[in-house]
């Protein structure tokens, strides 16, 4: 995954071909001919995609009584929900999500667990965006740069069950998830699905650890919250010679951390905007004030009485 079109092409065969426990994507990107060209490849995959906005009511949601089909025909009619279902929901201008739409579409995906949102999110500034607790929910994060490609070809399908990553990938993302802050059990439970998805996209018999770099970069990358630093190597007083070589080679195999691969995917594809706000978690807080100054909602110069 070298661009971020392709990136974007990923998230979207992952969810194509095994959405179960990721509940979608969020799209940043504004409107225009790149997002329509991304919008096509997504309908391609999705054709029974159901569209809504931020001002959908109840009856469309949940359903109830049709009222002007029961005054027209003279019987009651029933209006069928659009969250009844596990089906493709894609949520247009989703930076203008309310807090209870949010928390309506967080409880349908889990519910539903292979229900699939896709939020484009068209906001111009990092303060509007889809509420988190719904974006919390949703695995991947699309935001391709530049302009789109030609073409976007690939896609797959899994003819039978993904294999099952062991105990080593789950302590593997789960570590990785707490180098970069991340605290909630959401993502590495997204990431380890991922990781098989990708694995039973290439036919393959076991989650190797390409396929679980793949799976954190993407997962992790737009939720990491610092940046592990590069541990530099202790230096070890002279020690006594091991005489068992066994011994001496489990030893230096203990100090070489299992993630690296990981850490080192997820850090290659942070944005440049993450890794200017997380500066100071890199190099350490060295300023000697007594904490951060409270930020008030008021703005400006103080009225007089």
């Amino acid at each position: 995954m070298t661009s971020t079109w392709e990136q974007a092409l990923t998230c979207i065969n992952v969810l194509a071909a095994d959405s179960t426990g990721l509940g979608g994507a969020v799209i940043r990107m504004r409107a225009g001919p790149d997002r329509d060209f991304l919008t096509h490849a997504i309908k391609d995959r999705f054709p029974n995609i159901v569209r809504i906005a931020p001002n959908v009511d109840d009856l469309h949601l949940y359903g109830g009584v049709n009222l002007a089909g029961t005054l027209a025909t003279g019987t009651l009619q029933r209006q069928a929900g659009i969250l009844e279902k596990p089906q493709v929901i894609c949520l247009t201008m989703a930076e203008r999500c309310t807090p209870t739409l949010a928390a309506r579409l967080g409880t349908y995906l889990d519910k539903h667990r292979s229900a699939v949102l896709i939020a484009f999110d068209e906001g111009t500034d990092a303060e509007e965006g889809l509420p988190e607790s719904l974006s919390e929910r949703l695995a991947f994060r699309i935001a391709p740069e530049g302009h789109a490609p030609t073409s976007l070809d690939g896609s797959g399908t899994i003819s039978g069950p993904c294999p099952v990553p062991d105990d080593d990938a789950i302590a593997t993302l789960t570590q990785s998830a707490a180098l970069f802050g991340i605290d909630s059990l959401r993502p590495p439970q997204m990431a380890l699905r991922v990781g098989s998805v990708l694995a039973g996209l290439d036919k393959a018999d076991r989650v190797e650890d390409r396929y679980l770099s793949d799976a954190a970069a993407l997962v992790y990358a737009h939720r990491a919250t610092q940046v592990p630093e590069d541990a530099a190597e202790p230096e070890t007083p002279d020690q006594p010679e091991v005489a068992d070589q066994d011994e001496a080679h489990a030893g230096s195999s203990e100090r070489l951390p299992e993630g690296d691969l990981v850490v080192e995917a997820v850090k290659a594809l942070l944005p440049a905007h993450i890794l200017a706000g997380l500066g100071p978690m890199i190099t350490g807080a060295t300023g000697q004030g007594a904490g951060q100054k409270r930020i008030g909602n008021r703005r400006g110069r103080p009225l007089p009485a």
